[in-house]
């Protein structure tokens, strides 16, 4: 115990590896660098490891997206079909995307379509659009 009554032991999180990398699940410590982390997996050739902060340290269950080389990643989830990285070429537009991914009915495309600009290796999350409240009416009939 710490002197605040915490456990001074990190727990073990699980790390989602997409991208320029051998996709793949690892158990870390919690607190864990990215870089510590990336020093014992397989990355491809055509990774590009200076988009990444390798000194961000790793405290919640995630995905972490290696980006390639001179082109746009993203891990795609929420409202699709399919969660799946989805590679472009830099300065693609919300629809370019949007024509490598199969949003669920009901996903809310005017939000993601207002979006302009995407960081290269993050995740990109559809949501879906809001249920708007139905007036029930059957319930007030003149009885």
């Amino acid at each position: 115990m710490n002197n605040r009554g915490e456990s001074s032991q990190s727990e073990e999180i699980s790390i989602c590896l997409v991208g320029a990398v051998k996709p793949q699940t690892v158990r870390v410590l919690e607190g864990t660098t990215v870089d510590e982390l990336l020093s014992k997996v397989i990355c491809f050739d055509e990774a590009d490891l200076q988009e990444i902060n390798g000194m961000r340290r790793l405290m919640k269950e995630s995905i972490l997206v290696v980006p390639y080389r001179d082109f746009l990643t993203l891990f795609v989830r929420g409202a699709v079909v399919e969660e799946r990285v989805v590679t472009l070429q830099r300065g693609a537009t919300s629809e370019d995307i949007l024509a490598h991914i199969e949003p669920l009915e009901g996903a809310d495309i005017q939000r993601f379509l207002q979006k302009k600009r995407y960081t290269n290796g993050s995740v990109l999350e559809i949501f879906q659009r809001k249920r708007s409240a139905k007036k029930d009416n059957s319930r007030c009939e003149n009885s």
